[in-house]
């Protein structure tokens, strides 16, 4: 409720500034946690390498695998790029932010920036896994999604563990701002303005993407309540990166089609991130539910869904303009 609030009240411009107080806030939560990790595990950092090492919790480069493997070194490299291009190339959550840059130059650096400190960042998150891996001894635990929970609740003192639950809130809150106010950008200008026709009129605009922001901040709330229900068992990063790559594949796709063809239009277009989509849910579902095995992880679908987009936005150019020049028209 309160992240509705400032979104509702400050738009595009309280998400980035609000985002910088707390990407503050959660990286000193992180950095206290691996202190205190340091300090409860035995022998420091040479106890959280001894005990991680034995099982490989520190290796980083995995040859063998295929695409089936989410930890073989090209699922990474080339799934993840074209992840990471969906997600930083053509979704609105990024997109809305370079736009808001005050050049081409700025928005450019804060893109390149953003690859470096996510870099950093990950490092960081990875070393605190480690470390907790070691805290617990390898201890099984029913979910993934228990284990840092559980390290706050019992091995932090008071004090830490309260900036470390705020660095998690500092982190919901910035995700649900920006798909907030995202989605009511998007909602407003591509879908509500020119099927209303009140495009030009910028009061009437604010107003509409104001009751969007209300809209899909209820809509995000409802589904976070509602998310309990679903997939016990699975991480909720997992659940994040398969619910995005049914359509990063098209998305990115889409884009791509437009800079490689000169003739495909929206029909097109519209027709090839469909299918894009259809097949990477199909896909999944198949895979996922047992009815075949599995044959492709998920990181995967952003790429074959961009080049299954292309081809079949190709395609349908290809038979458009062939049915013209037979029919003369």
């Amino acid at each position: 409720m309160f992240t509705l609030i400032y979104t509702y009240y400050g738009g595009l411009k309280a998400v980035v500034y609000v985002d910088v107080l707390q990407v503050f806030i959660y990286l000193a939560g992180a950095a206290a946690a691996l202190i205190a990790l340091l300090q409860l595990v035995p022998g420091g950092w040479a106890g959280v390498v001894a005990a991680a090492e034995p099982a490989q919790k520190l290796r980083v480069f995995h040859l063998a695998g295929g695409f089936s493997a989410s930890q073989w070194i090209l699922t990474g490299l080339l799934g993840g790029a074209f992840l990471s291009m969906a997600s930083h190339g053509v979704d609105q959550l990024i997109v809305q932010r370079m736009l808001a840059a005050p050049s081409l130059r700025e928005a450019r650096k804060a893109l390149v920036g953003s690859g470096v400190f996510i870099m950093a960042q990950f490092t960081l998150f990875l070393i605190v896994g480690v470390g907790i891996y070691a805290y617990f001894g390898g201890r099984a635990f029913a979910t993934p999604d228990e284990i840092f929970p559980t390290f706050i609740t019992e091995g932090l003192p008071a004090g830490i563990s309260g900036l470390v639950i705020a660095g998690i809130f500092s982190v919901a809150m910035s995700s649900e701002a920006s798909a907030i106010n995202s989605l009511a950008s998007s909602a407003t200008l591509d879908i509500y303005g020119p099927l209303s026709g009140h495009g030009g009129d910028h009061v009437h605009m604010l107003r509409a993407g104001k009751a969007f922001t209300l809209l899909f901040g209820i809509v995000l709330i409802v589904g976070g309540v509602l998310f309990q229900f679903a997939q016990q068992g699975t991480p909720v990063v997992v659940i994040a990166l398969q619910i995005a790559s049914f359509t990063y594949g098209g998305l990115l796709g889409g884009f791509l089609l437009g800079l490689i063809s000169k003739r495909a239009n929206q029909t097109d277009a519209i027709i090839a991130m469909a299918v894009a989509i259809l097949a990477m849910t199909m896909l999944w579902a198949l895979q996922q539910f047992g009815a075949m095995p599995k044959l492709v992880d998920g990181l995967w679908f952003s790429q074959f869904g961009s080049v299954l987009t292309v081809g079949v936005g190709t395609a349908s150019d290809s038979l458009r303009g062939a049915r013209a020049r037979a029919t003369g028209t």
